[in-house]
């Protein structure tokens, strides 16, 4: 069989009965054109939407998405009136702004927008390193007065560049906004389709900023690399078109040092527990702080599950490795494990209860986790996980280094070693049985297992 890259293709997922014969239809995907070399994956792997990944990671966790050459920066869907009750009204003056984020000038002939607006642009567009595009609902060389007064409005320098008219609207609220490319060396091929550069579907809920219902504010990125399509990658901030500014702390950075990783799992916890009124812990923006923000974080942001104890993505036997090493399950010390010691529903315990959330969730496996799944999507140093030394201090590694100093006699926490199992290289830690039917999953199959002794069989 064969799937066209320049038409794009789908591909159907069926169970075949006792007989042979098809059973039942399981899954199936459709997706448009991709470039050579690239691949689509699920973002969150494995029930999120398929886009363009940064690595193809056949037979393991998928690596993240591709970051975008183009990307979709800004959107103001819901303006204030611009004249107080007069002709004109907020969707006249609606924008969504496009960025270039790297190093090399741009032309955007061969780029366009689809979904609930659509615009293409001409081949004398062009972005340059840095430079922003705001393509607005009215057509700047034919309505002179329309952009004088989209001008006046956002105070826009006198080079911003303004381009459209786009047709659709920007809906209040949903929308689907796509940014879409002609497939390199796609040729003439009448049916060729479009190759998905970024993706943005906003809501007025499920996480998404709740403030922008005519007060001046729009939905901004948090970053370059901030998958478009999570409601964690955008927060609401005064309207700027032609103007971009990522210094803004994402959402899940609450100790605000520029990277989301362990830390603010904990300190997240923390403040559920104390019950801290600060809203950036509120990161689902549903006026509460609950354990459901930090599931949020969590399965949201950081786009893993329970069970992933060095946030590489992955939830496998290095992470049970690694929490059993810290010894602190049921250790009967009050509110003193962490995520990183198997603290996994944020009661600060390690007991049998985070261990049937992990496997509950469905996401153990016995792949190693690709070394260039990021820890958090925005990182400055994205490519690395987090775990203790010796003297119990964090400090960042790569989740695939070698210790040069530890022996096999003497290894460091996560270190994969024979630790619950006598032949861990070949079978994963956890027996089969144990996860084949997840209903039947209980505490007692959890204290059961790690009961096991060390040089018996599994």
């Amino acid at each position: 069989f064969g799937l066209s890259s320049v038409r794009g293709d789908d591909v159907y997922l069926i169970e075949a009965a006792e007989d042979g014969r098809p059973g039942r239809f399981v899954d199936r995907v459709e997706f448009d054109a991709t470039d050579a070399g690239v691949s689509l994956g699920r973002w969150p792997d494995a029930d999120g939407r398929l886009f363009p990944m940064r690595e193809t990671s056949f037979g393991a966790a998928n690596t993240g998405p591709l970051p975008p050459p183009l990307l979709i920066s800004e959107v103001h869907y819901e303006p204030a009136d611009p004249d107080d009750n007069g002709p004109l009204d907020g969707q006249a003056i609606q924008f969504v702004e496009l960025h270039n984020p790297t190093e090399l000038p741009l032309n955007l002939g061969s780029y366009s927008l689809d979904g609930s607006i659509e615009v293409s642009f001409s081949e004398s567009t062009t972005l340059e390193p840095g430079e922003t595009l705001i393509v607005a609902n009215y057509d700047p060389k034919l309505d002179l007065a329309q952009d004088t007064l989209f001008r006046l409005v956002y105070t826009l320098q006198v080079n911003a560049k303004v381009v459209g008219p786009f047709t659709g609207e920007l809906g209040l609220n949903t929308a689907v906004i796509r940014l879409e490319r002609e497939p390199l060396g796609g040729g003439d091929d009448p049916e060729q389709s479009t190759v998905l550069i970024d993706r943005v579907e906003y809501s007025n809920q499920n996480g998404w900023p709740q403030d922008l219902n005519g007060t001046g504010q729009s939905l901004n990125r948090v970053a370059t690399d901030a998958y478009g399509d999570l409601s964690a990658s955008w927060t609401s901030l005064l309207r700027s078109p032609g103007t971009v500014d990522f210094s803004v702390r994402a959402p899940g950075d609450v100790n605000g040092d520029g990277r989301i990783d362990i830390s603010d799992v904990d300190q997240l916890c923390a403040a559920i527990h104390d019950q801290n009124e600060d809203p950036r812990y509120d990161l689902n923006r549903d006026q509460e702080l609950t354990r459901d923000d930090h599931r949020f974080l969590i399965e949201e942001i950081l786009g893993t599950s329970a069970g992933d104890a060095n946030l590489d993505g992955t939830f496998n036997s290095r992470d049970l490795v690694l929490i059993f090493t810290n010894a602190e399950y049921e250790d009967d010390v009050e509110g003193n494990s962490s995520w990183l010691d198997g603290d996994w529903n944020c009661d600060r315990e390690f007991t049998s209860s985070d261990l049937v959330a992990a496997f509950q969730a469905g996401r153990y496996t016995e792949f190693q986790a690709p070394a260039a799944r990021p820890v958090a999507v925005w990182g400055p140093m994205a490519s690395e996980s987090v775990k203790p030394e010796r003297n119990n201090s964090l400090v960042a590694f790569s989740p695939f280094e070698k210790s040069r100093e530890a022996s096999a006699e003497d290894p460091l926490p996560g270190e994969f070693l024979p630790v619950f199992a006598s032949q861990p290289s070949s079978r994963p830690i956890v027996h089969r049985d144990l996860t084949k039917n997840q209903v039947l999953l209980h505490s007692s199959d959890i204290d059961r297992l790690f009961e096991h002794d060390v040089n018996g069989p599994l």
